[in-house]
C-alpha cells in the first residue's frame, strides 16, 4: 500500500461495532537483481497460484497478489531497483531493501457507517482517558495510496497506519500529525486498515475454484503476533480489545498454560466473505515463552508471522494435519507459513 495524498473526510456516522475483517497480508521479499522481480521461493511457487499486481504510486514498491476464497490476499512486496537509499530508509514497511518474511496485517471494515474516517475514530476510541484525561490517538489520519496495475488500471485506497508521534506532532488531534515514517516502529505489531476508493474487485483479484492453490489453502485461519515481556503484553491486550472490536479475547481473555506456561489472548475477526465450513480467523497476542521466540522479538520487541491457513482436507490428508510451507529444503524460513487441513 503506498502514500499519494491525504484521504478526505467523510460525513460522521455511527461506528461499526463488530469485528473488522482481514483484507490482507503483507510479504516481504527480496529483490531479483536480473529480473527486478521478487525472489520467491520454490516453497511458495509450489504451494500458491500467484497473479500479477503492479507498481505502487510513490514509485518505492510493486507487487504480486495471492487470492483467497474469502477474498482477501497475500501481498508479496518488493523494492524497486530505483528506490533511493533514503526512501527506503524512511518507508513504513523500511529499513532494509533485502527484507525478508512477514511484514503486517491489514483490516478492513464495511457498511456506510464503516468508513475511513469513521473506523479512524473508532479506533482512536481506544486512546479515550477517563474522568477528563486528555484522548491519545493510536491511529493516524486515513490518507489515499494507490498503484497501477499491469493493464493500466489505476487502483485507490484509504489506508490507515499506526502513530507514532515525533515532538512536532500532536497526540490530542487536535492539530495537524506527524507520524513518523508512518508508524514504521508499529508495523506488525498493530494492524493496518485499508478502505477502497475504487471498487473492491479492482484491487483484489478473484479466486479461482478451477484454479485452486496446490497447498489447498482457502483463507487465514490465524496469525501471531509475539511480544517481549508481560508490560508489553498487558499494553496491547487492551488496544487490540477495541482495535479489534471485542472486550476479550475467545475464552474470557487471557489464556495461560500451567504446563508450558503460556499466556496469550485469541481473538476472533471476520472475513470480507464467508467460506463454507470455515471457523473465523483468529489473532492470537502471545507473550514470548521458548528461546525461539525470545530471540525473534531481540530487535525490535515483537515478531509477528506463525501464519495458518485453512484449507478442505483432501484424499490421504488427515484433518488436523498442519503443515509448514516455508522454511523447508534448506530454503531460509518466511516467519512460518502453515497450512491446517480441516
Amino acid at each position: 500500500m503506498a502514500e499519494s495524498q491525504s484521504a478526505k473526510p467523510t460525513s460522521s456516522q455511527p461506528r461499526q461495532t463488530s469485528p473488522p475483517s482481514i483484507d490482507h497480508l503483507i510479504l516481504y521479499l527480496p529483490r531479483d537483481p536480473l529480473t527486478s522481480t521478487p525472489r520467491l521461493p520454490q516453497s511458495l511457487k509450489s504451494a500458491f497460484t500467484i497473479h500479477p499486481g503492479g507498481t505502487h504510486a510513490d514509485g518505492l514498491t510493486a507487487n504480486v497478489l495471492i487470492p483467497l476464497a474469502d477474498n482477501s490476499y497475500i501481498e508479496i512486496i518488493w523494492f524497486l531497483p530505483s528506490a533511493p537509499a533514503d526512501s527506503i530508509r524512511d518507508h513504513w514497511w523500511g529499513s532494509d531493501a533485502d527484507r525478508k518474511g512477514w511484514a503486517d496485517w491489514c483490516l478492513t471494515t464495511f457498511g456506510e457507517d464503516a468508513g475511513a474516517r469513521e473506523n479512524w475514530e473508532g479506533v482512536n476510541s481506544v486512546g479515550k482517558g477517563e474522568k477528563g484525561e486528555k484522548k491519545k490517538n493510536v491511529y493516524a489520519r486515513p490518507i489515499r495510496g494507490g498503484r497501477k496495475r499491469p493493464d493500466g488500471v489505476s487502483v485507490e485506497w484509504d489506508v490507515t497506519f499506526p502513530l507514532v508521534v515525533d515532538k512536532k506532532g500532536d497526540e490530542e488531534g487536535e492539530a495537524e500529525e506527524v507520524n513518523v515514517r508512518n508508524g514504521q516502529a508499529l508495523r506488525g505489531l498493530l494492524p493496518f486498515f485499508c478502505h477502497d476508493v475504487t471498487p473492491r474487485h479492482v484491487r483484489v483479484p478473484a479466486y479461482s475454484t478451477a484454479q485452486p492453490h496446490p497447498c489447498g489453502a482457502l483463507a487465514v485461519l490465524s496469525l501471531t503476533v509475539l511480544v517481549r515481556d508481560m508490560e508489553m503484553f498487558n499494553r496491547f491486550r487492551a488496544i487490540y480489545a477495541k482495535t479489534l472490536r471485542t472486550e476479550h479475547g475467545v475464552g474470557g481473555g487471557a489464556q495461560a498454560n500451567e504446563d508450558e506456561k503460556e499466556i496469550k489472548d485469541v481473538y476472533e475477526v471476520s472475513r470480507v466473505q464467508e467460506v463454507g465450513g470455515l471457523k473465523a480467523p483468529r489473532v492470537i497476542l502471545k507473550l514470548v515463552v521458548t528461546s525461539e521466540e525470545k530471540e525473534r522479538v531481540k530487535e525490535r520487541g515483537f515478531a509477528f508471522g506463525d501464519v495458518v491457513f485453512a484449507a478442505k482436507a483432501r484424499k490421504g490428508e488427515e484433518e488436523g494435519t498442519v503443515v509448514r510451507i516455508d522454511g523447508m529444503g534448506g530454503e531460509e524460513g518466511l516467519g512460518g507459513v502453515y497450512v491446517r487441513y480441516e
